[in-house]
C-alpha cells in the first residue's frame, strides 16, 4: 500500500464545501474485499445537510455520522465562504467498503449530499486503485509459520530458527517475509537457513514496516494449509508449542494462544508472564478493541480466518497486526487460552510487535491502547461483519 496521503478539499468557488482529512490510500491490495475509513467535513453554503453518502463501484454507502460540531472549520470559513454558518455542523466519518478484484482496477469515489431543502448534489472527490492479493508461496504443509523480519540480531534469529526446527511435530513450513534488511544482514539470514527447504524466504521490494510486513507474510500462505502460526524474528519456542496450540483448537475456537516469558537479549528474566500486567481476556470484544491481550507470536489459528483477516485495514495511529488478528478471531469464534508459557520473548527486538509500555497478554488482538486505532478498528470490524467478512 502507498504511504499516507495529505488532506484535500473542494474548490473555493464550489457551493458544496468539503474536505477529506483522512483520505483513502491511492492504492490498496483488497483481496476478496476490504474497507477504509474516511474522515473530514462537508456542508453547503445555502442549506443544512439532511444526508451524506459515498459511492464507489455504483454502490452507495451512508456516512456513519455527519453534521458533527467542527468549530475549527467555522472559525476558518465564516463568513467569507460560509455566510450562514453551516460549517459549524459539518464533521463526518464513514467507512467505505471496497470490492474484491482479480486485476488492478481504478475506481472513482463520489460524495453525495442531500440538503434540507430537498436538493441533491454529487461530486467526484477521489480515485483509488484496487489491487488483487499477491500469489501464495506455501508448499502446502499442514501448519504455516509466518515470520516477519528486518535486520535481526543474528544470534537471536539463529536461536529462533533452531527452536522452530526442534518442534515435536514436523508437518510445518516457515514463510519468512523480509522487510528489505540490509544486504549483508539478509545474506547472513539466508546462509543460516541453509538448504532447509521448509523455510521459504521472500524479500519485499519496498520497506513496509512491521504491520504491513506481517500482512505480507500471511499472504504467502497457500489454500492447502490448515493452521497458521505467527513468529517473531528473535523469540524462542518450546519444542511442544505447535503441538499444544493445535491441540487447544476445539469447540469452535478459531485461535489458540499461550502465555509468554520475557527476557533480555542476554537471557536475564524480565517477567515470567505477560498476564502479570494485564488481565487475560478472550470473551469481551469491547475490552479487546481498547486493549489487546493476545500476542501474535504466541498464537495459532485456523487458516479459514485469513479470509476475514486479509487484507489488513489501513492503519490509524499505531496499528498492530496481532490486535487486528485478535478482534477478527473473537468476532468469529471465542479464542482459547492454553495457559503455560510456550514462547520466550526478547525485549531487545529491532522490530517489536509490542509497545514500549506495560507488557501485553496473549489473546486475540488489534492495537495496544491506541484509542484512535481502536475506534477505527471497531468501525471497520463492524463493516466487515455487515458484509459477511467479504
Amino acid at each position: 500500500m502507498t504511504s499516507p496521503r495529505v488532506s484535500f478539499r473542494s474548490p473555493q468557488e464550489d457551493g458544496l464545501k468539503w474536505a477529506i482529512e483522512q483520505p483513502a490510500p491511492s492504492e490498496l491490495a483488497v483481496g476478496g474485499g476490504s474497507a477504509v475509513p474516511l474522515l473530514g467535513w462537508c456542508f453547503h453554503r445555502e442549506a443544512p445537510l439532511r444526508e451524506l453518502r459515498f459511492v464507489i463501484n455504483r454502490l452507495s454507502f451512508g456516512a456513519l455520522a455527519h453534521s458533527l460540531p467542527r468549530p475549527d472549520v467555522y472559525r476558518a470559513l465564516y463568513p467569507v465562504e460560509d455566510p450562514l454558518g453551516h460549517s459549524y455542523a459539518s464533521g463526518f466519518y464513514a467507512v467505505l467498503p471496497l470490492p474484491g478484484v482479480a486485476a488492478r482496477t481504478r475506481h472513482q469515489i463520489f460524495l453525495q449530499a442531500e440538503l434540507a431543502n430537498g436538493r441533491r448534489e454529487q461530486r467526484a472527490i477521489d480515485n483509488i486503485v484496487l489491487l488483487p492479493s499477491s500469489p501464495p508461496r506455501s508448499a502446502g504443509a499442514r501448519i504455516a509459520i509466518c515470520m516477519a523480519t528486518y535486520d535481526p540480531p543474528l544470534e537471536l534469529f539463529a536461536r529462533q530458527i533452531e527452536s522452530i526446527r526442534a518442534q515435536s511435530r514436523d508437518d510445518w513450513e516457515c514463510l519468512i517475509s523480509d522487510d528489505r534488511s540490509p544486504p549483508q544482514s539478509f545474506d547472513r539470514m539466508v546462509a543460516l537457513l541453509g538448504q532447509d527447504d521448509r523455510f521459504i524466504v521472500e524479500r519485499s521490494p519496498v520497506r513496509l514496516g512491521f504491520y504491513r510486513n506481517f500482512e505480507r507474510a500471511l499472504g504467502l500462505v497457500g489454500s492447502q494449509t490448515e493452521f497458521v502460526a505467527l513468529a517473531d524474528q528473535d523469540d524462542w519456542w518450546r519444542p511442544e508449542k505447535l503441538d499444544v496450540l493445535v491441540g487447544a483448537l476445539g469447540g469452535g475456537a478459531q485461535l489458540a494462544y499461550s502465555d509468554c516469558r520475557v527476557i533480555t537479549s542476554d537471557g536475564h528474566p524480565v517477567s515470567s508472564s505477560f498476564f502479570q500486567h494485564r488481565r487475560n481476556n478472550s470473551s469481551d470484544l469491547g475490552r479487546m478493541l481498547v486493549a489487546n491481550s493476545v500476542t501474535g507470536a504466541a498464537s495459532l489459528f485456523r487458516r479459514g480466518l485469513l479470509d476475514d483477516l486479509l487484507p489488513f485495514p489501513p492503519p490509524v495511529g499505531t496499528a498492530y497486526h496481532d490486535h487486528w488478528l485478535a478482534v477478527v478471531a473473537l468476532a468469529s469464534g471465542r479464542p482459547t487460552s492454553t495457559g503455560p508459557c510456550m514462547t520466550t520473548s526478547s525485549t531487545a527486538r529491532t522490530r517489536s510487535v509490542f509497545s514500549t509500555g506495560s507488557a501485553p497478554k496473549t489473546s486475540t488482538g488489534v492495537g495496544r491502547g491506541c484509542s484512535t486505532a481502536a475506534r477505527h478498528t471497531a468501525t471497520t470490524c463492524c463493516e466487515y461483519s455487515r458484509r459477511g467478512g467479504r
